[in-house]
C-alpha cells in the first residue's frame, strides 16, 4: 500500500468553514524525499487570526498576497500529485481532513482522500497507555516527538517541516514497543 501520506495544513484560524488554509505539506510515508509544498492566499472573506499566523509564522501580507495562488488552485495541484485513494495520516487527523473537505467544497469538488486516515496522536496515546508511561497534559505534536527521542518541530513551523515530523514519528511508532523489537506500539 504505497498510498500513505503524512499531512499537514497551516492555516488562518481554527474553523476550516470561517478560516483559510494558507500552506499544506505532504510527505510519501514510503518515501519522505517524495514531498509537496504550497502556500496560496486565503479565500475571500476568510477571517485571519493573529494567533494562528504566531503559530505558523506567516504575516497578514503573506496570506493576502494577490500573487500567491488560490486556495482551490493549490489544491488542484495536489490533487494531481497526490494520485488515486491516498490516505492521510496526521497529528490530528480531524483538523487537516476538515480544512482540507473544507477547501474542496470550496473550490467545487470532493477530497481526494479516501474516508480513512490515521491519526497519529491517537497511536501515540495507545502506546502510552500500553508501555505504562505518563500521559502529558498536551499531548502536541512536540511532546510526542519528545517521547520517541526525535527533534521538535521548528519555531515557527510550516506544513511541510509538520508532515516530515508526523513521519518521523509515524515511523517511530511502528518501529517501538520498548524492547527493541518492530510492533505496532
Amino acid at each position: 500500500m504505497k498510498n500513505l501520506y503524512a499531512v499537514d495544513v497551516e492555516t488562518s484560524g481554527i474553523n476550516p468553514k470561517v478560516n483559510s488554509i494558507v500552506s499544506i505539506g505532504v510527505v510519501s510515508i514510503y518515501d519522505p524525499a517524495n514531498t509537496f509544498y504550497e502556500e496560496c492566499r486565503v479565500w475571500e472573506g476568510a477571517i485571519i487570526e493573529q494567533e494562528a499566523l504566531n503559530v505558523n509564522g506567516f504575516t497578514g501580507l503573506q496570506v493576502i498576497d494577490p500573487n500567491k495562488q488560490s486556495e482551490a488552485e493549490m489544491l488542484a495541484k495536489l490533487k494531481t500529485w497526490l494520485g488515486p485513494s491516498p490516505i492521510m495520516i496526521a497529528h490530528n487527523s480531524a483538523f487537516d481532513s476538515g480544512f482540507i473537505k473544507e477547501a474542496f467544497i470550496r473550490a467545487g469538488g470532493f477530497s481526494p482522500f479516501s474516508f480513512r486516515t490515521i491519526d497519529i496522536h491517537s497511536i501515540v496515546y495507545l502506546h502510552l497507555l500500553r508501555n505504562k508511561k505518563a500521559i502529558p497534559k498536551s499531548l502536541s505534536l512536540n511532546n510526542a516527538l519528545k517521547e520517541f527521542g526525535l527533534p521538535r518541530e521548528p519555531d515557527p513551523h510550516n506544513a511541510l517541516t509538520g508532515a516530515q515530523c508526523n513521519v518521523a514519528l509515524f515511523n517511530s511508532v511502528l518501529k517501538y514497543d520498548g524492547s527493541g523489537q518492530a510492533g505496532i506500539f
